[in-house]
């Protein structure tokens, strides 16, 4: 994998850990608050849309079929 796509990527996992910090999981208002604000700033400075990161959290499974 790339630098670049590598950098992306933990960039996202960063963002879904901050979408986890929230009232429900135990964080204060003004703490979820901020994650919020970080999530926003992050997304759009390395422009991406929920979808990107539903995509990231999910677990993909590839599988090669040799058609000789």
């Amino acid at each position: 994998m790339s630098d670049d796509k590598e950098r992306l990527e933990a960039v996202k996992r960063r963002i879904l850990a901050l979408m986890q910090k929230t009232t429900e999981n135990g964080c204060t208002e003004e703490e979820a608050a901020l994650a919020a604000e970080k999530v926003k700033e992050m997304m759009t400075e390395y422009q991406l849309s929920l979808t990107d990161l539903q995509l990231a959290n999910s677990k993909m499974k590839q599988e090669t079929i040799d058609t000789n």
